[in-house]
């Protein structure tokens, strides 16, 4: 062995342009496996010593689910067994490489982690595809050194564009952020800001310019890996299924002389083959029931499972009756545009009705619903203004906006909130920042002993990033609490987790915060959004946060 070994285009394609994880085995190296930094550019790097961490995933969950670093991290984890791999392909906010020498072919499940098998050269569940902008790269490059540089220089790229798209919305500038590479690589490097920063891109075609030469073509297959993707990577239980259900129509539909011998166990090319082949007008109904059946796997659907399945069909606008969903035609048209659909499905959840306070048993809100109303009806009866230009200087209408602030605040129990800080015992802060989480749910959306923890986590609709934090810590809880583990070890993984726990506790307080005030904000109909939400921020945290050290103060209001 030796780290040139790793050097090639499919390498280059994975763990950069596609951002996904490597499972090498047999036995590499450690040395040999970090030839591959070259392609993490973006990333700082931490070598694992599997067997030296008492729960590697956990570790790792609390890690790799935090956004609060600036640079994300990417993991060299080595001697890692069967068993571990598992636990870790379970994963989904983590960048890796694993190494492993047990016998662990059989994971393979075409997801986030691409299989090699070192031993023979061989990838397991990848096939390298239109390599030519890598190839490109790795040939022009004279040394290590000069590829990194490349590498690097795409990523700087890509954080221009994505700047560009962020703050003004707009593709106007990206030919000429792009101008320096040959316009059949932009889509490349448009794909690879898309995968980087987990955001919608927009195709070639569609800037305000016309490339100067079109990407070749191999063929005239139309490309399905982007729908592949959601259909494996959402769940893995429910991807796993839908391979198994690939396989078995394969050997009894396909006549496989069709096919060349790549496509008959490689998952992706065998769906991309059907698609274009079999399945022009969409999936089958059969087959789409067989596959919600989970007979193969046996498995047992959870309601988030079932959860995923809609979300899988919704995206790909797929309509059959599965858990109350309406039933249409079958071999329903994949719509092509279902990226752009993801905020419209989620924009219409952010605007469901808001039901009306019980008067019996929440007179506080249901009178600030009230004042609401009757404010919004007098603004629209022009009897008074009450617009944030014609009162934010005004100490009777100031002290109106402090009060509505208020009463959204004490609805969320904002002062245990507060009250949790004082908190020195990091296993009871742990514990009550868990129960107080758990009792605003049930206060918002009603009680229900049946719902976990994540499920309830998941109703508040956090970012995502922190929604996958908090399910962690609770993981640390639950642990804690219902494992058999020694004081020693919860101090160690205390130790290790706390910092993160806090820092969650920080994003959910400025979460809150921010939501009350747009809250009032809108119900207002707030015209100076932002000088009012600086003013309210003031006056919170020269309210509340008085118990706060100078050095958590700060990190709040970076979050802020």
């Amino acid at each position: 062995d030796s780290g040139e070994d790793f050097l090639t285009p499919e390498f280059l394609n994975i763990l950069f342009f596609q951002q996904k994880n490597l499972v090498i085995y047999p036995y590499v190296d450690l040395k040999h496996l970090h030839t591959l930094e070259v392609f993490t550019a973006g990333y700082s790097h931490i070598d694992l010593e599997s067997t030296a961490l008492y729960d590697l995933k956990q570790v790792l969950e609390l890690e790799s689910e935090s956004s609060y670093s600036q640079s994300p991290t990417f993991y060299f984890i080595y001697n890692i067994v069967r068993s571990q791999v598992k636990e870790v392909l379970s994963m989904d906010n983590i960048r890796c490489v694993l190494n492993s020498n047990d016998a662990i072919s059989d994971l393979a499940d075409g997801g986030r982690f691409v299989f090699y098998n070192k031993k023979n050269n061989h990838f397991l569940n990848y096939s390298g595809r239109d390599l030519e902008f890598e190839n490109h790269l790795i040939s022009s490059a004279q040394n290590q050194e000069v590829l990194y540089d490349s590498i690097q220089k795409i990523k700087s790229t890509a954080s221009l564009i994505f700047a560009e798209l962020n703050n003004n919305n707009s593709f106007d500038d990206l030919p000429e952020i792009l101008k320096e590479y040959d316009s059949q690589y932009w889509q490349k490097i448009l794909n690879f800001t898309g995968n980087f920063f987990e955001i919608n891109i927009p195709k070639v075609e569609e800037l305000d310019w016309k490339p100067r030469e079109k990407v070749k073509k191999k063929d005239n297959l139309q490309d399905f890996s982007d729908e592949y993707e959601v259909i494996v990577s959402t769940n893995k239980n429910i991807g796993k299924e839908f391979i198994q259900c690939l396989h078995e129509y394969r050997s009894k539909k396909v006549n496989s002389s069709h096919l060349k011998l790549e496509d008959l166990f490689n998952p992706l090319r065998l769906y991309s083959y059907l698609r274009n082949k079999h399945w022009k007008e969409g999936i089958p109904e059969a087959f789409l029931k067989e596959w919600i059946s989970m007979n193969r796997s046996q498995y047992t659907l959870t309601e988030d499972d079932k959860e995923d399945f809609e979300a899988i069909f919704r995206t790909l606008q797929i309509n059959i009756e599965i858990f109350n969903l309406p039933q249409v035609t079958p071999h329903q048209r994949i719509d092509r545009s279902y990226k752009n659909k993801r905020g419209e499905v989620e924009f219409q959840k952010e605007n469901k009705f808001t039901p009306i306070p019980s008067i019996k048993t929440d007179w506080p809100n249901f009178r600030q619903w009230m004042l609401d109303k009757i404010f919004m009806i007098e603004k629209l009866l022009g009897i008074k203004d009450v617009a944030i230009d014609g009162v934010i200087g005004m100490d009777g209408s100031l002290k109106q906006f402090k009060g509505s602030l208020k009463l959204k605040l004490d609805h969320i129990f904002f002062e245990k909130w507060i009250e949790l800080y004082k908190t020195e015992d990091r296993f009871r802060f742990l514990l009550r920042f868990i129960t107080i989480l758990s009792n605003l749910h049930d206060k918002l959306y009603g009680r229900d002993e049946k719902k976990d923890m994540p499920i309830k986590i998941k109703r508040f609709s956090f970012d995502l990033s922190l929604e996958k934090m908090l399910i962690s810590v609770n993981r640390v809880r639950n642990d804690i609490s219902h494992k058999d583990m020694k004081e020693q070890e919860i101090n160690l993984l205390l130790n290790h987790t706390f910092s993160k726990i806090k820092g969650c506790y920080f994003h959910v307080l400025v979460f809150l915060v921010n939501k009350q005030i747009f809250s009032v904000a809108k119900q207002d109909k707030i015209e100076n959004v932002k000088d009012y939400t600086e003013k309210a921020r003031d006056y919170i945290i020269k309210t509340y946060f008085t118990s706060f050290s100078a050095s958590d103060l700060k990190k709040i209001k970076e979050i802020f």
